[in-house]
């Protein structure tokens, strides 16, 4: 059993060590600053295991413009992404034996429930590789997808790297296709 819930800042040594832990394994990027991954900002959404373990997390941040938006994300939105008020979700990571078991999609479902809460956020973005095992359930629920330049702040790519957004009105959609898929993975 899993438990999810907002951090605190006694929870942010464990969640620093977890990013880096699993961006040094990652296969879509190298590290190029690890000082830029611990950075921690915003709401930060944390699953624990049944030990109380962070075993994934995910950073939840708001822009009103695109230059604020190009400050929070460490990447190049398309420029004429005008979907502001905005929830950047980025910093994702998932302890490596959790991996594919839904635990990213946990976080983004809970991430949708706020923002639709939230009658003043217009869409949902960040930052999504290639190779990344979840791009086909982002097609599914929703997501539009833009290849980006590769941002190289603190991380490089090793592959394609796409600007991704859901628009408020897919929210409710993208909502029940992910409580849909999450019923049909194995217990967490």
């Amino acid at each position: 059993m899993v438990t999810i819930r907002i951090a605190t800042e006694l929870d942010y040594p464990a969640i620093c060590d977890l990013r880096v832990a699993e961006y040094r394994n990652a296969k879509e990027f190298t590290i190029n600053n690890e000082e830029l991954i611990k950075n921690i900002k915003g709401t930060i959404l944390i699953v624990e295991n049944s030990a109380n373990e962070i075993i994934a997390t995910m950073q939840i941040e708001i822009a009103d413009d695109i230059e604020q938006l190009l400050l929070i994300s460490n990447s190049y939105p398309p420029l004429e992404f005008d979907l502001f008020p905005t929830f950047y979700l980025g910093k994702s990571a998932t302890e490596r034996k959790y991996k594919n078991t839904g635990l990213n999609s946990l976080l983004r479902l809970e991430a949708i429930k706020t923002a639709i809460k939230g009658n003043e956020i217009n869409s949902i973005c960040g930052v999504v590789y290639d190779t990344a095992p979840r791009i086909n359930l982002l097609k599914k629920v929703g997501y539009n997808f833009i290849e980006i330049e590769p941002e190289r702040n603190y991380l490089i790519p090793r592959v394609k790297e796409y600007f991704i957004f859901l628009r408020r009105d897919q929210f409710s959609i993208a909502e029940h296709a992910l409580k849909l898929l999450l019923t049909k993975q194995p217990d967490r």
